[in-house]
């Protein structure tokens, strides 16, 4: 192998590893990042649910009912997202294992070709993955932000049925 494949093999293995890294660390600030939103989800639906005991307790329907309703429009949020973004799931490692790099009858130059190959294989998945999860995790703050009016709509009915 030439001087200059090695130098670019050399390159290309450490750009390699340094995307995936790059992706790992994604993945592990929208890990946190879903967390802080099932937080925020979580509190809303838990005080929803205490304007609706309190609706309860003072026979205000209205508040019961959008108070209700609005809980569990945020608790099927959290639902969504525990599903979605953090469930755990496989995601591709970093480095391959010995098993697969430690192989006899090759010479180095086609194993690390092959195995930038893989790299390159578990760039793109990754990649997916962190798309996926940002998808679903923007989907879900955007649909929390109607959760208000889920609270409005149905308040609105209820005292429109029952006028008292």
């Amino acid at each position: 192998m030439g001087l200059y494949m090695k130098d670019l093999l050399d390159w290309a293995e450490d750009a390699a590893l340094k995307n995936l890294k790059s992706h790992h660390e994604t993945a592990d600030g929208l890990q946190k990042q879903s967390v802080t939103t099932l937080t925020v989800l979580l509190t809303g639906a838990t005080g929803g649910l205490a304007f609706a005991i309190k609706g309860l307790e003072q026979g205000l329907a209205w508040l019961a009912v959008g108070s209700s309703v609005f809980s569990i429009y945020l608790y099927i949020l959290c639902a969504t997202l525990v599903f979605n973004t953090l469930r755990v799931k496989r995601f591709p490692s970093i480095y391959n294992e010995p098993e697969n790099l430690y192989q006899k009858n090759y010479t180095l130059q086609e194993l690390r070709e092959a195995e930038l190959d893989n790299i390159q294989k578990r760039i793109e998945e990754a990649s997916s993955r962190n798309r996926q999860t940002a998808s679903w995790l923007n989907r879900i703050r955007f649909a929390a932000l109607a959760s208000p009016v889920f609270f409005a709509l149905t308040s609105f009915l209820v005292v429109r049925a029952c006028p008292f």
